[in-house]
C-alpha cells in the first residue's frame, strides 16, 4: 500500500530550493550584433531650387555593432545595474538611388536579471552620437549630389540571452530607435527623422566570469 504525505513532499521540494544554487549577474562581455533597423523616415528638405517636407521609407535598414557590457551587481546578487558602450554602423537604401550610411557611437545605462545559470535578462536606454552620409545618384528629381553631416539618437532596448558555457552566450533584442540625421551637400539641407522598431541577434564572449569581491 502506498502512503504519501503531501506536507512532507512540500517541505523536501521548499528544503531543495531554497539550498539550490542561486543564479548571479555577471556580466563582463564583448558582443557582436547584426540589428534590423527602422525603415519609416521624416524628412525636411531645403535648397536653392527645392524645399519640402513629407513621410517615406527607406527599403532596408540595417547594421552591426560591437561593444562591451559590464554589471555592477553584488556578490551573491541576481540583479544590478549595467553599463555599455557601442561602435555602430548601419546602412539604409533608398530604392536604387541612394544610401545613407552612418557611424555611430552608443553609451547605454541599464538593468539586468539573472533568471537561471543559462537565462538572463536586461533592458537598456542608449544615446548614440557620430557622423552619417547620405549618397544621391542622378535620377528625375536631382542630380547626384553627396551630403555629409551628423546623427543623433536614442532608444531603449530589451534583451534575453542565453549561455551555452560560461564564455560564448547568444541573444535576441528587440526596442525602440529614434534617430535624426542633419545633412548638407551641394546646395541642399536635408534632415531626417528615423525612428521605429529595432530587432538585433548577437553574440558575446565573457571577458572575465569572477564575480564582484566582496570587499
Amino acid at each position: 500500500m502506498n502512503v504519501r504525505y503531501p506536507g512532507l513532499s512540500a517541505l523536501c521540494l521548499f528544503a531543495l530550493v531554497g539550498h539550490s544554487p542561486s543564479a548571479e549577474l555577471v556580466l563582463r562581455d564583448a558582443h557582436f550584433d547584426f540589428e534590423l533597423l527602422p525603415t519609416d523616415f521624416h524628412y525636411d528638405l531645403s535648397g536653392v531650387t527645392t524645399n519640402g517636407s513629407s513621410d517615406d521609407s527607406f527599403d532596408r535598414h540595417a547594421g552591426v555593432a560591437a561593444g562591451v557590457l559590464y554589471s555592477f551587481a553584488g556578490p551573491g546578487d541576481a540583479h544590478g545595474i549595467i553599463v555599455g558602450g557601442e561602435v555602430a554602423i548601419s546602412q539604409a537604401s533608398y530604392g536604387s538611388i541612394g544610401n545613407l550610411t552612418a557611424f555611430s557611437l552608443r553609451g547605454q545605462a541599464g538593468y539586468g536579471w539573472a533568471l537561471t545559470d543559462r537565462w538572463m535578462v536586461h533592458g537598456l536606454a542608449e544615446v548614440g552620437y557620430g557622423m552619417s552620409t547620405f549618397d544621391i545618384t542622378q535620377n528625375s528629381a536631382f542630380s547626384a549630389v553627396s551630403m555629409d553631416g551628423t546623427q543623433l539618437g536614442y532608444g531603449v532596448r530589451a534583451t534575453l540571452q542565453y549561455s551555452f558555457n560560461d564564455l560564448l552566450h547568444v541573444s535576441l533584442k528587440t526596442g525602440w530607435q529614434d534617430v535624426e540625421y542633419d545633412l548638407s551637400g551641394g546646395g541642399i539641407d536635408l534632415t531626417v527623422n528615423n525612428s521605429g522598431l529595432m530587432i538585433g541577434l548577437g553574440i558575446s564572449y565573457r571577458l572575465s566570469n569572477t564575480p564582484r569581491p566582496l570587499e
